[in-house]
């Protein structure tokens, strides 16, 4: 699926909302070989990108997924994509600790108040992560620890529908630095 990064002149945040707003599937057809992934941890990482992302993970080489504290092991994780993906997480729980048994993960030992700049550091391409459904003005709570999407230089930046019905903070005005529009949506 082509997208038309072209600059778009739009009369309201819901045209431009409407038009990047794409499935799982397509969002993680974009994915690359050599791309570097940032997620959030948690429950914040995007169940059904991840999972759509498992599905063609082996038609990609050298990619990088960077998550923190996963709550489910993704078929991407897997000992059998160990030449295809590497999971770098400052962050070990118990999905962590299989995927460093198997050397599909790798810890990355980071204090907190440094997150950000060791996601900055290592510049990845791609981030995903769970978003609030958008307010009467197109804004949008990205609940992620940390990261400064801003810094991610050609992110796409993608949502979980099933995510955003069950969040309560769905339709609340949040403080400018943790809100933002555009990117692509599924």
């Amino acid at each position: 699926m082509a997208i038309d990064r072209k600059k778009f002149d739009f009369t309201n945040w819901q045209d431009e909302y409407k038009n990047k707003l794409i499935s799982a599937d397509d969002a993680a057809r974009l994915i690359k070989s050599n791309d570097i992934i940032m997620t959030a941890g948690g429950t914040n990482i995007p169940h059904d990108f991840s999972v759509a992302l498992s599905k063609r993970i082996s038609e990609l080489k050298n990619i990088t997924f960077r998550l923190g504290l996963a709550l489910k092991l993704y078929d991407f994780m897997q000992p059998q994509y160990r030449e295809n993906i590497t999971i770098e997480t400052p962050f070990v729980g118990p999905v962590e600790r299989m995927c460093l048994e198997w050397k599909t993960a790798q810890y990355i030992p980071v204090h907190l108040n440094q997150i950000v700049d060791w996601q900055n550091h290592f510049k990845p391409n791609i981030s995903a992560f769970v978003v609030t459904p958008p307010d009467e003005e197109g804004f949008m709570n990205r609940l992620f620890w940390g990261f400064s999407a801003s810094k991610c230089n050609g992110a796409y930046r993608y949502s979980d529908s099933r995510s955003q019905s069950e969040n309560s903070l769905a339709g609340r005005r949040c403080p400018e630095s943790s809100c933002f529009r555009g990117g692509l949506y599924y």
